[in-house]
């Protein structure tokens, strides 16, 4: 079932080797799950990543079974759920009266195996050094982040500090040009190239050079790309990827406690 959802296996995998160690599984019985669901563990946690919860599963009554558990949720505290879009009207039920949920955006998973490749890892690069992000690198890709968070800066270092593969591309004085990473769900995503520097192949670059380090764990390799990003889409589909099935959609959801008034 795992493997049916691509961010769902990434996520427990990265949590079963200790690539990213600081969230924590359930599934509703066991050994015969149905459905699966990672949170933060609070006191290792970022508040940025802290809020995130990814839930996996198309039985719904296998869902409410985790949901409804009392000690898995603080409804009082805010999340960001991440799950299929068939689930959402289910999650509704749950929510105590007066809180509210968000759609942030929804998304799909896209794939390729190393014969459907359209790439090649022998990149050439004239004037660009290829390396791994490093920690000087975090001030320059905190900038670069639409996001606004007071914790997002140490997220962005916990990322780097992982031992999830990344990708670096510098211009000879050592600048920081364009980057990928692969995320906490094992999936490639964060890809962005300077703006001086684009329509120059960097990003294909970045994805074959990812890629290729994917490979080396991976039979294939994933990516998640929002609807509305369609040239991160395009890149993909040229670079062989293909958009996996139904179960691999999805929607980002925030949600907001009822606040108290004085």
């Amino acid at each position: 079932m795992l493997r049916s959802g691509r961010k769902m296996y990434g996520m427990v995998k990265n949590i079963i080797t200790n690539k990213w160690p600081y969230f924590e599984v359930f599934v509703d019985e066991w050994p015969k799950y149905h459905a699966v669901l990672t949170r933060p563990i609070l006191d290792k946690c970022d508040s940025f990543s802290g809020e995130y919860v990814l839930i996996h599963g198309n039985d719904p009554y296998a869902i409410m079974n985790i949901l409804r558990q009392p000690s898995i949720f603080d409804w009082q505290k805010e999340y960001i759920f991440e799950i299929p879009p068939d689930i959402r009207d289910l999650l509704f039920t749950l929510l105590p009266d007066g809180s509210q949920l968000e759609e942030l955006h929804r998304g799909c998973v896209f794939a390729v195996c190393r014969n459907a490749m359209k790439f090649s890892f022998e990149v050439q690069l004239p004037d660009i050094q290829v390396s791994l992000v490093k920690q000087k690198d975090v001030t320059d890709i905190f900038r670069n982040w639409n996001y606004i968070h007071p914790e997002l800066y140490l997220f962005l270092t916990r990322l780097v500090n992982s031992k999830l593969p990344s990708i670096c591309l510098r211009a000879k004085n050592g600048q920081l040009v364009a980057y990928a990473f692969v995320h906490m769900q094992n999936l490639i995503g964060m890809t962005y190239v300077r703006q001086d520097y684009r329509r120059k192949g960097l990003a294909m670059a970045c994805i074959s050079l990812l890629t290729k380090l994917l490979f080396e764990e991976e039979a294939f390799v994933a990516a998640h790309v929002n609807y509305d990003n369609k040239a991160f889409r395009n890149l993909l589909l040229s670079c062989g990827f293909v958009s996996l099935d139904g179960t691999n959609d999805y929607v980002i959801l925030t949600y907001h406690p009822l606040k108290e008034t004085t």
